[in-house]
């Protein structure tokens, strides 16, 4: 999180599915402005998605729009990443992003999908109130 902007994880059943929720707020005061959830896919080596055409969500929300940040193992900064943003809506979607939609933060590093060492959802940007269910995440192929 930065600044003072607050958020928590819970596992919840929304409408009959298991998810987990990121609740809390946004604020961007004291130089603050994110709350995120991530997934860290590197063990010991990076996870390769050379195979995948991206990454569909499985999500419920509060009709806020979010973004996915993708961490590889060429970014080491913490405000790097490789974005996207998507809508929510109150009630269960599939979401997909496809890797070409990606746009590079703060780094002039091409995206690989075969150096993937971290998945994030973010509420960043602006002061809001955060209320995001992911049931599932996972690759997928167009092919």
């Amino acid at each position: 999180m930065g600044g003072i902007s607050f958020g928590e994880l819970s596992l919840e059943k929304l409408n009959g599915v298991d998810c987990i929720k990121m609740s809390g707020n946004v604020s961007k005061e004291n130089n603050g402005g994110f709350v995120q959830m991530s997934l860290n896919l590197m063990q010991i080596v990076p996870f390769d998605a050379s195979h995948y055409d991206g990454i569909e969500l499985k999500i419920y929300g509060n009709n806020e729009i979010y973004n996915l940040h993708i961490k590889t193992v060429d970014l080491f900064r913490p405000w790097q990443s490789y974005r996207s943003t998507f809508q929510t809506k109150s009630e269960w979607q599939d979401t997909r992003i496809s890797f070409s939609e990606l746009e590079p933060h703060r780094t002039g590093v091409p995206f690989r999908k075969d150096k993937i060492k971290r998945i994030a959802l973010a509420a960043i940007g602006r002061e809001f109130d955060v209320e995001l269910y992911l049931a599932s995440i996972k690759f997928y192929s167009n092919s």
